[in-house]
């Protein structure tokens, strides 16, 4: 064997179903485990039969990564037996309801991980949804910084959320609807609840928002609501118009926002301004491709570039990085034409970047709105803008 190894990862994909096979792969995989404290364990059933694994010499572990696609899998035992030393736990489950086994053992009692730091919940479903348990009194997950919730939300209370409200740094949540019950219910943010946040991530399936708003601008609102001076913030979901920038100037804290994703968010390009302006720590901006949409009557054309730099020059301020993201060909002409005059508003930021596959392409559209009359005064500058900002990733 392996008697010094402290970190062990297993892809298994069997392509048998006798039980002796599977059993000795178990016996096998179960010793291999038994010997480290980092387990990290891959495995798509394609067999009819799973392999058992013998947990119970399984001890001590401080890592724990469990993707099982297909039966019911025993890292919910696996996690269970070794909550005590636990740190980083990531775990898939077919059946996210099962994930409330985390913290109640089948006897009823109650499990508590008292040095987890980091938790990923992952959900191989996409519609089981059943009745969640609330479960009252206990704080399972003091010492959490990092949630990361890629699934249905698998408790019927604030459970997760309890105890660690000083020392959560990163949250990453998909908004169905019983979460957004949840929060509202047990009021599990609050402006002051949660000071060392650092990165909030809401998700929700785009055109799909939260059935408890009316609108996408609601949704959005809500979803930028939840501790709002945190510094990067990021929300996917319906919200493609920019109609929403009032609600979105109207919740964010001005003087704490860096970093803000909106990469379903079209914005008109003084709303984008606008907005920029309106953040003064703002370095870093994602949202879809500007579009032109409403400049006001009197400004001509040929004098937009004036205009913009006249009146929403940036005061001083540096928009070191712009991260561009196109999302879709549809505009490519309006968007270069509009990215060059935010290059002129904002002379500092660094690049723009994009998807590989699309960069060659969007700069050959830079290239060539840097011809058009109304740029011919700033040629120079746009043309180095063009040949250093655009990256690809």
């Amino acid at each position: 064997m392996v008697p010094k190894a402290t970190d062990i990862g297993v892809t298994y994909i069997p392509h048998c179903s006798q039980a002796k096979d599977t059993c000795y792969i178990g016996t096998l995989v179960s010793q291999l485990f038994q010997l480290s404290t980092h387990v990290s364990y891959f495995h798509q059933f394609w067999a009819d039969m799973p392999i058992r694994l013998q947990l119970y010499i399984i001890r001590n572990l401080v890592d724990l990564t469990f993707l099982v696609d297909g039966y019911t899998c025993p890292s919910i035992e696996l996690a269970r037996q070794n909550a005590l030393t636990l740190q980083h736990l990531c775990l898939l489950s077919n059946f996210p309801a099962d994930l409330a086994g985390l913290i109640q053992s089948p006897d009823g009692s109650y499990v508590t991980y008292p040095h987890l730091r980091d938790l990923v919940l992952l959900d191989g479903s996409d519609d089981y949804t059943p009745e969640r348990v609330a479960i009252k009194g206990v704080v399972p997950f003091p010492r959490l910084q990092h949630i990361c919730l890629r699934s249905s939300y698998p408790f019927g209370d604030d459970v997760l959320f309890r105890g660690n409200s000083s020392t959560l740094k990163h949250l990453e949540l998909f908004m169905s609807d019983l979460l957004v019950s949840i929060i509202f219910d047990h009021n599990v943010f609050t402006p002051t609840s949660h000071p060392n946040l650092r990165r909030v991530v809401t998700k929700y399936p785009p055109e799909e928002h939260p059935s408890q708003f009316d609108t996408p601008a609601d949704a959005l609102q809500f979803m930028l609501s939840i501790c709002p001076g945190t510094p990067v913030r990021e929300v996917e979901g319906d919200h493609s118009s920019s109609e929403l920038v009032p609600a979105l100037l109207s919740t964010l804290d001005y003087a704490s926002i860096r970093v803000l994703t909106l990469p379903f968010l079209r914005l008109e390009l003084l709303d984008i301004v606008a907005l920029v302006r309106a953040l003064p720590a703002l370095s870093t901006l994602r949202t879809l491709p500007p579009i032109f949409g409403s400049i006001p009557n009197h400004v001509d054309m040929d004098d937009l570039p004036t205009y913009i730099t006249a009146t929403y020059a940036p005061d001083g301020k540096k928009l070191q990085y712009w991260n561009y993201q196109p999302g879709t060909p549809l505009y490519r002409a309006e968007n270069a034409t509009c990215m060059l005059l935010l290059a002129l508003a904002y002379p500092d930021y660094t690049y723009i970047g994009m998807l590989g596959g699309e960069a060659k392409g969007f700069r050959e559209e830079l290239e060539a709105a840097v011809a058009l009359n109304i740029f011919k005064p700033y040629a120079p500058r746009l043309q180095d803008f063009v040949r250093r900002s655009v990256e690809y990733f």
